[in-house]
């Protein structure tokens, strides 16, 4: 018996090609994301008792399980499950006439659907909020105009997400709960900028993944760096003054304590 193999070659569509891309991107963000969540809860329980690290250390409470497979994709796999009923509904409803009962019976249970993702992204939302003002005092993020970003090439996957309501809407609102500063700083050239020296470093390409400045040789990842450049632009903007200790962690002094109490006060 002979056994033939067969390899086909799909021919895309410029279209079809940045929705493939974008689809490959979030997986990547999705895994790194995952992976960097085990990595600082490993390395949370490898610090010494009684000393810190010369560098930084990374600070997790001790009654925080670890993040396995389980506890990372229970949000995400009920979303993916709904989306496949979703469209399984929809497409049982091109088949029925509208307006009869049975027409009216499936819009009901997709209206249904459509309020339990809802929820179900809002309450996740609302808990990595608090899980954010948990990390921090101050928060600052990239002004983004996420209106622009529905109708580019990222539309169904920041629409899905929820992103422009967890960044203007749910993040703004637990902060001010929280007693925690939130502030919006400018987007533009946050990953041209060197977070060490703050020079301007110039365009990097996206398969460029670490940051290298050609002033300092400060070298990093091209996302944590960006992050630091939001932060310093952050305190930059609230007048706090940047200073670093012996460990490389940035102090806010006596400004910042003077912005809680004016915080708490608002």
């Amino acid at each position: 018996m002979i056994n033939l193999t067969y390899q086909f070659k799909l021919k895309l569509t410029h279209q079809q090609t940045h929705e493939v891309e974008n689809i490959l991107e979030v997986c990547r963000r999705v895994y790194n994301y995952a992976l960097c969540e085990r990595k600082h809860w490993l390395n949370s329980r490898k610090s010494p008792i009684n000393a810190c690290s010369i560098v930084f250390e990374y600070i997790i409470p001790a009654d925080v399980p670890y993040p396995n497979y389980n506890n990372q994709s229970k949000a995400p796999r009920f979303l993916w499950k709904a989306q496949r009923k979703l469209k399984l509904l929809q497409r049982r409803l091109k088949h029925k006439i509208k307006g009869s009962n049975n027409w009216l019976k499936l819009q009901r249970k997709i209206a249904l659907l459509h309020e339990s993702v809802a929820n179900t992204r809002k309450d996740w939302h609302f808990k990595l909020a608090h899980h954010l003002c948990d990390l921090a005092d101050n928060i600052f993020v990239e002004d983004i105009n996420f209106i622009s970003w529905s109708r580019g090439i990222v539309r169904k996957r920041s629409l899905e997400s929820g992103i422009g309501q967890f960044i203007n809407e749910i993040l703004p609102y637990i902060s001010w709960k929280r007693c925690k500063f939130y502030l919006k700083v400018d987007k533009n050239g946050t990953s041209q900028e060197c977070p060490s020296c703050h020079q301007p470093t110039g365009k990097k390409r996206l398969n460029q993944r670490v940051h290298s400045c050609q002033f300092c040789g400060h070298e990093e990842n091209r996302d944590t760096a960006s992050a630091k450049v939001v932060e310093y632009r952050g305190k930059i903007a609230v007048g706090l003054p940047v200073i670093q200790n012996a460990c490389g962690d940035v102090l806010a002094g006596v400004k910042q304590r003077k912005l809680f109490d004016l915080a708490k006060c608002l």
